[in-house]
């Protein structure tokens, strides 16, 4: 007996559809996480209890947004120079976000991430 195609077909739309609303689902849930936080309704504990989230699953949204609203700003440029700009991004951040108490651990991380950023000049240089 042949299997009707354009059933299974359909259905594998269907599951598509709900895994697709699905990461929107949770999407919108971290997005709300974040405001109320923002808003200071909640702290981040408080919001991440209320709303059920975990902090990896929450911090790694911010991740990902925060990681495409970046990678958007440069998407013009070719690959080894937004890789560059990215780091010195990553630099400044680092730099701004953490007190000066901070700073002398912190200056390791940035050494690394200048030697990284001087290797990839150096291979677009000889490409």
């Amino acid at each position: 007996m042949l299997l009707d195609r354009k059933k299974y077909v359909e259905s594998g739309y269907i599951l598509e559809d709900a895994f697709a609303n699905e990461q929107d689902e949770k999407f919108h849930k971290y997005a709300i996480v974040e405001q109320t936080i923002a808003d200071g309704d909640f702290s981040m504990e408080e919001a991440l209890e209320a709303y059920q989230v975990t902090r990896k699953d929450f911090e790694n949204f911010l991740a990902k947004k925060y990681n495409f609203q970046i990678k958007a700003s440069f998407s013009g440029a070719p690959k080894q120079s937004a890789s560059i700009m990215y780091l010195h991004i990553l630099n400044y951040m680092l730099s701004d976000f953490f007190e000066p108490r901070f700073k002398n651990r912190l200056k390791s991380i940035q050494k690394e991430l200048n030697q990284l950023s001087h290797e990839i000049k150096r291979e677009k240089e000889n490409v």
